[in-house]
């Protein structure tokens, strides 16, 4: 949406808390990744999970915190706002490469404490790929 077309509406700041606290994937070998989440021109990431043939799950404890603002019209619909997940794999010199990820719209959450929440990993190059969080807004 244009910045024009959003002047009349009316604007709702609020604080995202994208908490992710499990990866699930199923590597064909050895590998690590790193999950990175961008809203806006604000993007964090996560510190690397190793995973194996034999292990498919990783417990984490990333958290990607900002304020951003929501635009709501007169009816009091609010207009989307999407949050990216992105899975980045490493490569044996720390050099990183994006592997898949999921776009997600976050007005659905606006009021909603610690809603645990599944984002399969679209046409990721990594099997099976799930993130695992909970969002509060």
């Amino acid at each position: 949406m244009s910045f024009l077309s959003r002047l009349s509406l009316k604007k709702d700041p609020k604080e995202i808390i994208f908490k992710v606290y499990q990866v699930h994937c199923e590597p064909v070998k050895a590998l690590s990744v790193i999950i990175s989440v961008k809203r806006g021109p604000g993007q964090d990431e996560s510190s690397p999970q190793t995973f194996d043939i034999a292990t498919h799950d990783r417990k984490t404890d990333f958290t990607f915190k900002r304020v951003t603002t929501f635009h709501y019209s007169k009816t009091g619909q609010y207009q989307n706002k999407d949050l990216t997940i992105i899975v980045k794999q490493l490569d044996g010199k720390g050099r990183s490469k994006v592997v898949g990820q999921a776009t997600m719209n976050m007005s659905p959450f606006i009021g909603r404490t610690n809603e645990k929440i599944k984002i399969p990993i679209k046409n990721c190059h990594i099997r099976n790929t799930v993130v695992f969080a909970a969002i509060t807004i």
